[in-house]
C-alpha cells in the first residue's frame, strides 16, 4: 500500500482529485450563494412590483374619484349651490353614488352652511363654516385624499368609523362657494392590498407622512387598528432590521402622502434553498466521481511513458542495452532516454576498466601467491637428500631430487591459471613422495580417480596445500602408520574431489589448522582462489567422518 502511494500515477491523481475538490467546492458554493441571491432579489423584486401595482391601482382610483368631482363641481346645480334646490343636487349625487359600490357619501356642501348628503350625516354646521375646524381641513387637503371619520372630527384608528375622503371645491366667478366631499369606503385599501401573495408569514401596512397606521394586513380582522412600533422602525431603517426569512419593499402611492411597506417571508425560497442544496450536492458528487475517473485515466496517460521507461531500465540486462528512443516520445522522456543511454555508456567504459584492474589484481595476487614456496621445505628436502646419499641410498636420493626439481618446474611456471587434474595429482604424488622419505613411510597414498575427470582442468596448487595440511596436522602427531586417499568423481555436473587422511583429529590439534608452511598457501588461500577462478558457489569444505579427516573439493567442470 505504502508503495502504491508512492506511485507518479497516484500522485498525479491524489493532485488532481483534491484540486477538482478545492473547485468543485468553491464553484457548488458560488453557485448556491449566487442562485439564492437571485431569488431573494427576484422576490424582493416581486413584491416591489406587487406594491407598484397596488398603489397604481388605489392612485387610478383615487383619480377617478377626483375626476368624478370635477364633473360633479362643474354642474349647474352644484355650481350655484346656494340657489339650486337640494332636491336636484341630491339626485345628481345619488345616481353617482348607486354606480360605485365603493362610494360610502357624497356631500356638497356651502360656505354658509347648506348641506345636501346621500346620506344622512351628523356634520357640524355653523353660517360660516370656515370658522369651523373640519372645514378648515377640508380646505387643506388641496384635493389629496385624506382619512377621516364619517363625520370628519379627525383621525381615528376604529375601521368602523374610517372613510377616505377625496373633496373638490366649488368656484363660481372666482370665488370659493364650497366643496363637493366623496367618501369613499375604508375597504377601497384591503379590496387592493389584500390580493397581494406576501407568503404564509408575510404582511403589508400602509403608513401616512405623519407616521399614522391606515392599514396593517396583519390587523384585518379586527375593528380598530393598533399603532406598531416595529413597522416605524422598519420604515426609519430603511427596511434594514427585517427579521432573517423576509424581504421588505415599499413605493410611495401617487397623488397621496400615503406609503405602501410590504414584507414578504421567503419559505417558499427557503424550500427552493433546500432542493437547490440537494441538487447541487448531488451534481457536486457526480462531478466529483467523473473527476475521479478522469483523474485516473489522465495521471496514467501521462505517467505511462515514465512508467515503461522504468520498466526497460529494469530489463536491462548484463550487456548494458541501449533503450530505444522513439518519434512519439515527449521531449522529457527523449531527454531522460537520451541521458539514460549516454550513462549506460559510461557505466560499460567504467565497468570494463574496473573489471581490467581487478583481473590485473587478480593475476598479480595468484602468480604471486604460485610463485612463493618455503624455504624451510627446501631446506628439509635438500638435507634428505644429503643423509640419503651419506648413506648410501643414491637411488633414493636420485628419486627424491626428481621430485623437487619437478615440483620447483610447477611452482614456477605462473602463466597458467589451470591445468589438467592429471598434471595436479602428478605435482601432489611428487609432493606425497618426498614427505614419505623424509617421514620414513608414515604414511601411504592412494589415488583414485574416476574415468575422464584426469583431463578436467582445475586450478593450479589447490592439492598440495591441503595434503601438506594432512601430513604437518594429522599424520605427524599420529604414532600409528596413516593413509592419505585422493579421489575424484563427477556429481551434479560438478567436479568433486576427496582428500581423506586418518590421522589425528584437527580439532584436537594445537597448531593453525588452516594456514600451512608451504609457501604460505594455506587452506584459505585455497578457497579464495578457486572462488575466484570458478565463482562463489565453488570451494572446500572439511569435516569428520569414522576417524577420518576428509577434505572436500567441489569445482566447476
Amino acid at each position: 500500500m505504502k508503495n502504491q502511494l508512492r506511485k507518479f500515477s497516484t500522485k498525479i491523481s491524489a493532485y488532481f482529485f483534491v484540486i477538482s475538490i478545492l473547485l468543485v467546492t468553491i464553484l457548488s458554493y458560488r453557485y448556491y450563494t449566487y442562485s439564492v441571491t437571485i431569488l431573494k432579489d427576484s422576490k424582493y423584486q416581486q413584491t416591489e412590483q406587487q406594491l407598484k401595482n397596488a398603489s397604481i391601482y388605489i392612485s387610478s382610483y383615487l383619480e377617478k374619484i377626483k375626476g368624478i368631482s370635477s364633473v360633479l363641481v362643474m354642474t349647474p346645480e352644484i355650481e350655484k349651490i346656494e340657489n339650486s334646490s337640494s332636491d336636484s343636487i341630491k339626485n345628481i349625487i345619488d345616481l353617482v353614488e348607486q354606480n360605485d359600490p365603493l362610494i360610502k357619501r357624497i356631500s356638497v356642501i356651502s360656505n354658509r352652511g347648506k348641506l345636501i348628503s346621500t346620506s344622512p350625516i351628523d356634520f357640524e354646521k355653523s353660517d360660516d363654516m370656515n370658522n369651523l375646524e373640519w372645514y378648515q381641513n377640508l380646505k387643506k387637503s388641496n384635493n389629496m385624499a385624506m382619512v377621516t371619520t364619517e363625520n370628519h372630527k379627525g383621525f381615528s384608528m376604529d375601521k368602523n368609523e374610517r372613510v377616505i375622503s377625496i373633496c373638490r371645491q366649488i368656484v363660481k366667478d372666482n370665488e370659493v362657494q364650497g366643496y363637493v366631499v366623496i367618501d369613499l369606503s375604508y375597504k377601497l385599501i384591503e379590496d387592493y392590498v389584500s390580493v397581494i401573495n406576501f407568503g404564509e408569514n408575510g404582511y403589508a401596512f400602509i403608513t401616512t407622512s405623519e407616521e399614522k397606521l391606515l392599514f396593517d394586513s396583519n390587523q384585518k380582522g379586527t375593528s380598530s387598528l393598533v399603532e406598531q412600533d416595529k413597522y416605524l422602525q422598519l420604515i426609519n431603517n430603511r427596511m434594514k432590521s427585517l427579521d432573517k426569512g423576509f424581504v421588505g419593499a415599499h413605493v410611495y402611492i401617487p397623488n397621496t402622502d400615503w406609503l405602501l411597506v410590504g414584507v414578504a417571508s421567503t419559505e417558499q425560497i427557503d424550500t427552493l434553498q433546500k432542493k437547490l442544496i440537494k441538487n447541487t450536492v448531488t451534481w457536486s458528487m457526480i462531478i466529483l466521481f467523473l473527476t475521479v475517473a478522469l483523474s485516473l485515466f489522465i495521471s496514467k496517460w501521462i505517467s505511462k511513458p515514465i512508467t515503461s521507461l522504468a520498466e526497460e531500465m529494469k530489463k536491462v540486462d548484463e550487456n548494458f542495452s541501449k533503450i530505444e528512443i522513439e518519434d512519439s516520445d515527449s521531449i522529457e522522456i527523449h531527454t531522460l532516454k537520451k541521458e539514460y543511454n549516454l550513462l549506460l555508456d559510461r557505466i560499460k567504459i567504467l565497468t570494463k576498466n574496473i573489471e581490467e584492474k581487478e583481473n590485473a589484481k587478480r593475476n598479480f595476487e595468484l602468480k604471486a601467491l604460485q610463485s612463493q614456496i618455503n624455504p624451510h621445505f627446501i631446506y628439509n628436502t635438500l638435507d634428505t637428500i644429503l643423509w640419503l646419499i651419506e648413506f648410501g641410498e643414491n637411488e633414493k636420493a636420485i628419486e627424491v631430487t626428481k621430485a623437487l626439481g619437478m615440483i620447483l618446474r610447477s611452482t614456477l611456471s605462473i602463466n597458467q591459471d589451470f591445468i589438467p587434474l592429471a598434471k595436479e595429482i602428478e605435482h601432489v604424488q611428487n609432493y606425497m613422495d618426498i614427505q614419505k622419505v623424509r617421514y620414513d613411510d608414515k604414511f601411504e597414498y592412494l589415488l583414485d580417480l574416476e574415468e575422464n575427470t584426469p583431463e578436467i582442468m582445475v586450478p593450479k596448487l589447490i592439492l598440495q596445500p591441503i595434503v601438506e595440511n594432512a601430513i604437518y596436522h594429522g599424520i605427524k602427531p599420529k604414532k600409528t602408520k596413516s593413509f592419505i586417499k585422493i579421489s575424484s568423481y563427477i556429481e551434479n555436473e560438478d567436479l568433486r574431489i576427496r582428500v581423506e587422511n586418518n590421522g589425528v583429529d584437527f580439532e584436537r590439534d594445537h597448531q593453525n589448522r588452516i594456514k600451512t608452511k608451504l609457501g604460505g598457501i594455506g587452506m584459505k588461500n585455497v578457497e579464495q582462489r578457486i572462488k575466484i577462478l570458478c565463482g562463489n558457489q565453488y570451494g572446500i569444505k572439511m569435516y569428520r567422518q569414522d576417524e577420518v579427516t576428509v577434505v572436500e573439493y567441489r569445482l566447476s567442470l
